[in-house]
């Protein structure tokens, strides 16, 4: 309440200012304006008579508003350099609290638009979940199946975790990478056993990324790019037994390397990143004649504190 009081109260202060020929000043609230006088009312008495001043005996009128209207009437002499300097103060005194800040020329020239963002976080920590599944076609049909057991219409559930490295240079552009180990887990009945796999994966993705920092602290992100993957150890195991399969990674058709492209979005609050996006296979697996199947990560979602 005090602010506001204050506020009108300096608003209330504010009034016209009339500077005369002969360097008189008048502190007046201008009631009407005509092309011979004008009419006004002296500000230590608002309420007081109405006052007519002819504009030939008038030089400059300042309103409360810093507008200045300046009288060059052809019978009379221009204003003196006394008078304008008179002008300018009282322009000055009623303007002041009221005008802008003055811009700085050089900031025009600069490019403001998603300029570099303001945080400077580059490294994050990263955990969150990844769907995994396998595409095979023999040119005809084509169908989809979970990783690890090829369950049809199922994904094989992963858990990634690791270290997300996104530097955003000029402009918001920048470079997504990091390395992630993936680790994934799947149960089904196999030939009337129930089978557990197992998959441990590295990621290394290399994309571009676009950053824009919408309000401070706030920023929302697109990239794009390929992602390599390195399976590193893969086995099956049946329920109730100690044995396991050899690393599935070691078999004939079945290496461990897979290039895949990635695409994907994120918001950044402060540190904390929410990143949700896919990554598809391009390497061909088990490549035959007719036939060939592809490694795809069709969604994922992970969270990342940056450091």
């Amino acid at each position: 309440m005090f602010l506001l009081c204050a506020i009108f109260g300096l608003k209330a202060f504010a009034n016209d200012v009339i500077v005369l020929k002969d360097n008189t000043r008048i502190d007046a609230k201008i009631e009407e304006v005509s092309s011979s006088a004008i009419k006004y009312r002296m500000v230590s008495n608002l309420d007081g008579p109405v006052f007519v001043q002819e504009t030939d005996q008038i030089a400059v009128i300042i309103y409360d508003n810093g507008t200045v209207k300046t009288y060059n009437n052809a019978d009379s002499k221009p204003a003196s350099a006394k008078q304008a300097s008179t002008a300018s103060a009282a322009t000055a005194a009623n303007s002041k609290a009221e005008e802008p800040a003055a811009e700085d020329p050089a900031n025009d020239k600069k490019i403001k638009f998603n300029p570099t963002p303001s945080d400077k976080f580059v490294v994050g920590l990263t955990v969150g979940y990844v769907s995994k599944s396998v595409k095979e076609t023999d040119g005809v049909e084509t169908e989809k199946g979970s990783f690890l057991l090829g369950r049809h219409g199922k994904t094989t559930p992963v858990m990634r975790f690791g270290l997300t490295i996104n530097p955003t240079f000029k402009y918001g552009i920048g470079i997504r990478t990091g390395v992630f180990m993936e680790y994934g887990r799947e149960k089904g009945k196999i030939s009337g056993y129930n089978i557990t796999a197992h998959d441990i994966n590295v990621s290394l993705p290399v994309q571009l990324s676009y950053r824009y920092e919408l309000i401070k602290n706030l920023s929302f992100m697109i990239y794009t790019g390929p992602v390599f993957d390195f399976g590193a150890y893969a086995f099956t195991q049946a329920d109730g037994s100690s044995n396991k399969s050899k690393n599935l990674y070691s078999v004939d058709g079945y290496k461990g390397f897979n290039a895949l492209w990635g695409i994907g979005a994120g918001v950044q609050w402060s540190r904390l990143r929410l990143d949700v996006g896919g990554e598809f296979g391009m390497s061909k697996k088990n490549k035959e004649s007719d036939y060939y199947a592809t490694w795809n990560k069709p969604f994922y979602i992970t969270l990342t504190c940056m450091l």
